[in-house]
């Protein structure tokens, strides 16, 4: 379109009559834009392209777009070039491919300097750069001495002990030292063979695989790559007695088996059954714990939010029914013959672990002051006494009376001492 054909004779007379009615008025709008400034278009052609040139009609406007599109043309080929010239770089030199700059040169001992003078160098600056380097170099010391040893931290006994091993020493070493540390030749604990500790997950208290091999025992603590501090459960025996085998595919419980004669716990024993095995499979899992040939004699509660509830239907599953999960705890009674008429079930008879449950879920402490005190204190409430909440409150009164050595119909009672 920039050379469009010559309009033939019909239409230029249509054309000729169609622009003659408005010729005079065409002549008077030339006039006036004589006076004004001819608008240039906004690309210029470069000095190879011919510029475009006012015509007694206006702009050549085809010229003006070949120059246009002729330059754009060579902006391309430059840009297209540049690049070309990145891609033939190497790599090494590429502004975003490289951080580091070497620099080197030869060694000479004539030209390069082999030692500074120091007596330029201000004596006070001297004298703290030799405080610092004091001071730096017993913290070193220190450091590189605690960076020997690692923390353990040992859960025994409803304790956390901390027992500092070296990580160059073995685990049976490090053994050793816990024994020690937490002196268990006084509790009974034969020698060190009697114990091994495992891996736990801390936040719920759960314990994991133990190290008790032969491989484990005899590897340095930092084959293990423990954090620091690392947190273990110890585990105890008798000489005549085994560990109990570890399954990683199983989940743990503790069992807490109460003695009979002094109606305390003995001590935890960790028994291991399926993530959602049924109530009976873990009462024949303490059963063989406990050694008793007849399952049915094991009776079972898990306590939960204050409550204890009785397992005894075996058909339930631990997860799905009760939410026991992997690390609660579990409390067994073995069942006598007498216990039960002689019938040997655990869901007849009477049951010395409920009543103790029942004990501890219905006794509170209550605190009280001296009969003589200041008003002034912050904390009155010196004494401490364990009441069932099932007693009266004359029992209370006769106790107290009791305890502070006065007459009970000289003793008042009363709640929310601060409060009024």
């Amino acid at each position: 379109w920039f050379n469009p054909p010559p309009p033939s004779p019909a239409d230029a007379d249509a054309e000729s009559a169609a622009t003659a009615a408005d010729k005079d008025k065409d002549n008077d709008k030339d006039k006036d834009n004589q006076s004004k400034e001819t608008i240039t278009p906004a690309p210029i052609p470069n000095a190879a392209v011919q510029s475009a040139t006012a015509q007694s009609g206006g702009l050549d406007i085809g010229a003006a777009i070949a120059a246009n599109l002729k330059d754009k043309q060579q902006r391309n080929d430059v840009q297209k070039k540049l690049e070309a010239e990145k891609t033939k770089r190497p790599n090494f030199l590429h502004p975003f491919g490289a951080a580091y700059m070497l620099m080197y040169r030869l060694v000479d001992a004539q030209r390069n300097v082999i030692k500074v003078d120091s007596s330029p160098i201000p004596d006070d600056i001297v004298q703290e750069i030799e405080k610092n380097d004091t001071i730096y170099s017993k913290q070193k010391e220190q450091f590189d001495f605690l960076r020997q040893f690692t923390t353990l931290k040992i859960h025994f006994d409803d304790k956390v002990t901390d027992v500092q091993v070296k990580k160059k020493e073995s685990l049976r070493t490090a053994l050793e030292a816990v024994y020690q540390a937490l002196s268990l030749s006084d509790a009974g604990v034969a020698s060190v063979d009697c114990i091994r500790v495992r891996n736990m997950k801390v936040l719920m208290n759960v314990p994991l695989q133990p190290y008790d091999e032969e491989k484990h025992l005899d590897a340095a603590i930092e084959t293990f790559e423990f954090h620091d501090p690392k947190h273990l459960i110890l585990e105890t025996r008798a000489q005549h007695e085994q560990f109990a085998k570890w399954e990683k595919a199983k989940i743990s419980l503790r069992m807490l088996q109460l003695n009979a004669t002094t109606m305390e716990w003995n001590k935890e024993v960790l028994v291991q059954v399926d993530e959602d095995a049924t109530v009976g499979a873990v009462r024949a899992a303490c059963a063989q714990q406990l050694s008793v040939d007849d399952a049915q004699r094991v009776r079972m509660a898990y306590l939960n939010e204050g409550l204890a509830l009785l397992l005894s239907d075996d058909a339930k599953r631990i997860r799905k029914d009760e939410r026991i999960l992997n690390g609660h705890y579990i409390h067994v009674e073995v069942v006598t013959d007498a216990d039960n008429n002689n019938n040997g079930s655990h869901r007849q008879g009477q049951s010395l672990m409920m009543q103790k449950f029942d004990t501890q879920l219905n006794t509170i402490q209550l605190m009280y002051n001296e009969l003589e005190f200041d008003p002034s204190r912050e904390d009155i409430f010196a004494h401490s006494m364990s009441i069932d909440v099932r007693e009266t409150v004359g029992n209370l009164r006769l106790r107290l009376a009791k305890l502070l050595s006065v007459d009970v119909t000289q003793l008042v009672l009363r709640k929310g001492f601060h409060q009024q």
